[in-house]
Order: C-alpha cells, then sequence, then structure tokens
C-alpha cells in the first residue's frame, strides 16, 4: 500500500468529521478503501467529503459531495480535473471515473505502539502543529482541533485519545500513539508514520497573514465524449486587508453551450486555522484553513472548507 497523504490521515483523527449517523452506523464514505491499483481516503460529515487518492506511487486531492442521495467528485489530476462517482457497497466504495469502475475494499485501521513516549508529554504537546498537508491544536484545558475541526484530548502514557461528537450526535473516540521530540511530534495512524512541527507563533490573534497576500485560484477542467466544461475560481489577497473573488464556467455539448459569471469583494483575516471572508454583499463567512503544498508541483495552496487554490504567481511552499 502506497503511502497515503499527512493532512487526509489527520482528518481521520478529527472527532467532529469521523462521521457517524444517528443509528451509530459508520458513515459509508468515510474511511481508508483500497485495492492492488489504487488507495482513497476520505473524511467528512454531513454529505462534504475531502481526502487523497495514490495512484501509482502519486497521490492526488479528492473532494465530494452528496446530492439528493447521489455522491459525485472531483480529482485533480495533473491540473485536470476528472469527475468521480461514488456508491458503497458490502466490502467497501466503488468508484466510477471515465468510463471505468473500481472496486475498493474498506481497510480496517491498526494502531500500533509508540515506545519512548517522553513523561512531559501532555505539557509538551499543547500549541499548535503543522506540517504541508494539515494542522492539529492541542490546547492547555483538554480542547483541540484537527485541521480546524474541534474535539477534546487526553494522555494516558504514549497513546493520544482524541473524543468528540460524529454526525447526529453519535460519541466518536480515536487513539493514536505518538511521541515527542523537541518541535517534532510523531504519530501513528492506520499503520504509518506522520510528523508535524510546531508552530511558534508570536500571535495566534485573526489579522492580515503576510504570507497569504496575493493571488489564489482552483481550476477545473472536465472533457467528456458529449461535451466539456472549464471552471475556474480565483481570488487575491491585497495586504490591505481587502479581497477580490471572480469565476467562470464554460460548458458546451453538441446542442449549445453556457457561461456563468460571479464576483464578489470585501475585507478578509486569518488565523492559522481560519479564514474569514467579510463581503461587501453575501456578509461574513468563516472557512476551515489549512496550508499544504501541491502533491505534485510543491506550490503553496490554500484550501478553504477543503476546498485548494494554488497560488497563481511564484510563492514559496509552506
Amino acid at each position: 500500500m502506497s503511502p497515503m497523504r499527512v493532512g487526509v490521515l489527520l482528518c481521520l483523527l478529527a472527532a467532529s468529521i469521523c462521521a457517524q449517523d444517528k443509528g451509530g452506523l459508520p458513515d459509508p464514505y468515510v474511511g481508508v478503501f483500497q485495492n492492488d491499483q489504487i488507495s482513497l481516503t476520505l473524511a467528512g460529515s454531513g454529505g462534504k467529503y475531502s481526502g487523497a487518492v495514490t495512484f501509482q506511487g502519486r497521490t492526488f486531492p479528492v473532494t465530494a459531495r452528496t446530492v439528493w442521495r447521489v455522491t459525485t467528485g472531483t480529482v485533480e489530476m495533473d491540473g485536470r480535473g476528472i469527475l468521480l462517482t461514488f456508491s458503497p457497497y458490502a466490502g467497501g466504495l466503488q468508484v466510477a471515473a471515465e468510463g471505468a469502475v473500481y472496486k475498493l475494499e474498506r481497510v480496517t485501521p491498526t494502531a500500533p505502539k509508540v515506545p519512548g513516549a517522553s513523561p512531559r508529554a501532555a505539557e509538551g504537546i499543547v500549541g499548535e502543529w503543522r506540517n504541508a498537508q494539515g494542522s492539529a491544536r492541542f490546547n492547555a484545558d483538554g480542547t483541540g482541533a484537527v485541521d480546524g475541526n474541534p474535539g477534546r484530548y487526553e494522555i494516558h502514557g504514549n497513546e493520544l485519545t482524541l473524543t468528540g461528537e460524529g454526525n447526529g450526535g453519535a460519541p466518536v473516540r480515536i487513539v493514536a500513539p505518538f511521541e515527542i521530540d523537541g518541535d517534532i511530534l510523531r504519530l501513528t495512524i492506520a499503520g504509518a508514520a506522520i510528523t508535524l512541527n510546531r508552530v511558534r507563533e508570536t500571535s495566534g490573534a485573526a489579522g492580515v497573514r503576510p504570507e497569504m497576500v496575493g493571488k489564489w485560484c482552483w481550476v477545473s477542467v472536465v472533457n467528456a465524449q458529449q461535451g466539456a466544461r472549464t471552471s475556474n475560481q480565483c481570488f487575491v489577497l491585497g495586504a490591505d486587508g481587502s479581497y477580490r473573488y471572480s469565476g467562470e464556467t464554460d460548458s458546451y455539448n453538441p446542442y449549445g453551450g453556457a457561461a456563468t459569471q460571479q464576483g464578489d469583494s470585501g475585507s478578509w483575516t486569518a488565523t492559522e486555522t481560519t479564514f474569514t471572508a467579510r463581503s461587501r454583499t453575501r456578509g461574513t463567512t468563516v472557512y476551515t484553513l489549512q496550508k499544504r503544498n501541491h502533491p505534485k508541483t510543491g506550490d503553496p495552496m490554500l484550501v478553504l472548507n477543503g476546498q485548494p487554490y494554488v497560488t497563481y504567481f511564484k510563492h514559496a511552499s509552506w
């Protein structure tokens, strides 16, 4: 099995996104699925999911949504958006893409022990931790968040336990062996080793983050036998706290074509895990924020509510 993205595995830790229905059954779309060619990891709740797919040793971001009991999504591969259709079956998840159907078996996570945890780990874990794919925060009062999703944590020996509520209020509890070495946090999740670095912040208050100033874009191109669709969304974050957003979608088929455009503007602020947009027409919206690097190019991305936006201009990796 190919290594999976660290951010996706961290998402599986977050108590609030390990979704369960009101009957206590697991969300059929949340988890790790694989066959001899593909490994897929999805996390989320309420019909909205994000994750990654690993194919031929390369990993690509995936987003999905359930509308009227139909779950579809997009995987970004080499700058091209490929439409996916998901459906559960007895052994796991069936995925259809570009005329092909893949059956992926659900993988049951295991958590092997990690020796050598520091006895001062309970104190040392407090703070913000991050790598290129995800982030985690642990507060001194036992609360915390993983990729912006809140929950609680406890430490017993070398095990980190996260608890919270899943979809429908069902309790969720996950145990992960860990160790801390100075400013490095190592976790073991689903048999994979994950490393995060401590974030040293001068201030945790919301404000204009200089490293986020610039233009960020998402582009999707879907080609089919009977037509095609191209979508792009871009926003410009100004150093003065202003932002401008523009989006455009072009689609066509044998019977014609259509184009739609939209725009917005206002002001913005951010913390390490949230992005707040104050639109002149739509009011205030708060998004979960993650800073990641593109899995192929290494270009930095801002991930808002699971949607990745890649830097438009040259920008150092996170």
